[in-house]
């Protein structure tokens, strides 16, 4: 009887016999867990596969096996890293401390482009020295910020080669953004090159075994690598990478990915290497591409970085390790804090490349007097940019952006070509099932404005909504559409914009979709935060090759199908703020005539690359989108699809 009232009233209303009451209640649409959900179930498919193959191992070959693997994607997922030799370098001054003297070096790791390094070379000790790469974590001074431990490692008869990361220490590219502000805006912008910012990490680091392997007083067989947090990070990737790697021990990074997804963990650019979850990669895949070779994991009880993930890729990498016959390699250092690289850990490490590289030392740190960042400056004035001729990572981007935008103004592609290339960028499916759909419950603003909504699940776990507003925009109910239809791709979401917009075209009726993270489904922070779960989604789309914009322009387009399957015969799209990127891709790409109305002009990706503050969020970039086109080109090679109001 309470379902047979709910359903009359409904109806009534609908049909405007009931008046519209003040008790009604206004709520606006709950948003959702829909992407974390969506999300978790991928990673967590790709962890179970990670898990059962290692279950399965049982012999030496089957470990064998899973080592030449995990070597092959993290291979896979690097093409773009290459290893510059000559190493070409020069050495700016030396400074002496008690125990150790400091030679500064610039590198140079692309064309006028160089890496600001110290070599930390002990008194002690019988050349040619081991030597230990350390990669410094988040740090506003960067190599300087991690000084005690370099120090500890010289005065304990090591070689230490410390270098500053991109936009930290003397390597600084932008004067208003923080360390993890400009590492986003440079990996959002080397995105449209089909680059990031985890290539060029690597790339570095590449460039610093080089360095020591062209040296005399270095002992090559000898080379280890330490680093905490995003050192730890590509601590991790150098490893796995780099087979002239010996020892490896990264500190406040392994866990697994999967349980950076489940704890809604946003990590940095290089944290989130291109394509490896699509290669079936997981963190454990990055400790035994370095098996058997001697691996520490060095973590801390409470830090983000979760402790499960790390005691579950250890044990796992042990058992490996153990088939292999080489059990004693590998070993996991837990220190009661949270995230830091805290004197356990450091001592652990000092330990860990003592026992393996053959050094006698004392694991117990003493006080030491630590050089002043000043003294240790490769440039005199402590920044790289102020050398004559040093170009900065967004003058690279924008030279190499244009020549792109050159290369494609000389090369003729046609429609056809361009929709199979696109299809494929953007991942696209093959086929989009609409026949899936669900009538929501309807929902009331402050205006007493009725709003109709319609799921249409565009893929499994995902329900794209469907907007109208009874009795306002020419809507007539759910079930019932027009057979002209304008469509909202909005970036806010449709229960905020809709009640201020009308028809162009007085005959039409208004509706507008909400695309997996726009209005409903919008995440903690929305688009526009830098490094929330919008940011995070984006990277997770990443690593597995599917760019969050093409899960969202499949939303649209299957919009575009349900409503074409309801019998609508002339669909218009209008878009309102970033809602047009989307909007101009699903213009192109649909199977069914539309066209996008356009009343201003279309931001490009060009002017993204060239923008010193990349004003498209991360997960409205393609990679490698400007290989292929740009925004303006497509609406300047389908006319047909476009109605120019401007």
């Amino acid at each position: 009887m309470k379902h047979l009232f709910y359903t009359a009233t409904v109806v009534l209303i609908l049909a405007g016999c009931t008046p519209v009451s003040s008790e009604i209640v206004i709520e606006k649409p709950r948003k959702s867990e829909m992407l974390q959900d969506y999300y978790i179930s991928r990673v967590e498919k790709n962890m179970e596969q990670t898990r059962r193959a290692v279950a399965k191992a049982g012999t030496r070959q089957d470990a064998l096996r899973l080592v030449e693997s995990a070597r092959k994607k993290v291979q896979a997922s690097f093409k773009n890293v290459k290893s510059l030799l000559p190493v070409e370098s020069r050495c700016t001054g030396v400074a002496n401390f008690p125990g150790y003297k400091v030679e500064k070096h610039l590198i140079r790791t692309r064309e006028n482009f160089s890496m600001s390094v110290n070599l930390f070379l002990p008194d002690k000790g019988k050349k040619p020295f081991p030597a230990i790469i350390f990669l410094a974590g988040h740090a506003t001074n960067g190599k300087s910020g991690y000084l005690r431990a370099c120090v500890n490692f010289a005065l304990r008869g090591f070689a230490v080669l410390s270098a500053d990361p991109i936009h930290q220490g003397e390597r600084w590219q932008f004067e208003k953004y923080s360390m993890v502000h400009g590492h986003n805006i440079l990996n959002r912008q080397l995105l449209t090159l089909g680059e990031n910012f985890s290539d060029w990490r690597l790339h570095d680091a590449v460039q610093l075994v080089n360095f020591l392997q062209s040296r005399s007083d270095i002992d090559h067989a000898r080379i280890g690598v330490n680093g905490n947090s995003g050192g730890g990070t590509m601590t991790a990737l150098l490893s796995a990478y780099d087979r002239r790697i010996a020892a490896s021990a990264p500190s406040c990074y392994i866990t697994t990915f999967y349980h950076n997804a489940l704890n809604e963990l946003p990590t940095d650019g290089e944290q989130n290497p291109a394509s490896f979850i699509a290669n079936k990669g997981e963190m454990l895949d990055l400790v035994l591409a370095h098996a058997p070779k001697p691996y520490r994991i060095l973590a801390q009880q409470h830090d983000f970085f979760d402790i499960r993930g790390a005691l579950m890729t250890y044990n796992m990498a042990k058992k490996i390790y153990r088939l292999l016959g080489a059990e004693e390699n590998i070993s996991i250092t837990v220190a009661p804090h949270g995230h830091g690289y805290s004197e356990e850990l450091r001592s652990s490490a000092y330990e860990f490349f003592g026992k393996h590289f053959n050094v006698k030392c004392d694991p117990k740190e003493e006080a030491v007097k630590l050089p002043a960042h000043k003294e240790l400056w490769c440039s005199a004035t402590g920044q790289l940019l102020d050398l004559p001729g040093e170009s900065s990572v967004q003058n690279i981007i924008a030279k190499r952006a244009l020549e792109l935008k050159k290369q494609r103004a000389q090369k003729k592609v046609s429609p056809e070509s361009m929709k199979k290339q696109l299809t494929k960028l953007l991942a696209l499916p093959a086929r989009i099932n609409t026949t899936d759909h669900i009538l929501l419950q309807h929902v009331r603003n402050r205006q007493r404005d009725l709003f109709l909504r319609t799921g249409i699940r565009t893929e499994p776990g995902i329900t794209a909504t469907l907007y109208g507003i009874y009795n306002r925009h020419n809507v007539q109910g759910n079930a019932k559409f027009s057979s002209n239809v304008e469509l909202l791709v909005p970036e806010s979401g449709c229960y905020d914009v809709l009640p201020g917009l009308m028809p162009l075209d007085p005959k039409a009726e208004l509706r507008g979709i909400d695309y997996r993270g726009c209005g409903e489904s919008q995440v903690y922070g929305g688009f526009h935060a830098n490094y929330q779960l919008d940011y995070h989604y984006s990277a997770l789309g990443l690593m597995m090759d599917e760019p969050l914009l093409g899960r969202r322009v499949l939303d649209v387009l299957a919009a575009i199908k349900f409503l074409h399957s309801q019998g609508v015969k002339k669909i218009t799209l209008r878009s309102e703020g970033l809602g047009v990127i989307p909007a101009v891709f699903a213009a192109v790409l649909s199977d069914i005539p539309v066209k996008l109305h356009l009343d201003k002009k279309v931001p490009t990706y060009t002017e993204h690359a060239l923008s010193p503050d990349a004003p498209f969020p991360q997960s409205f970039v393609p990679n490698g989108i400007l290989k292929l086109t740009d925004l303006d080109e497509l609406i300047e090679l389908f006319p047909e699809r476009f109605i120019k109001t401007r």
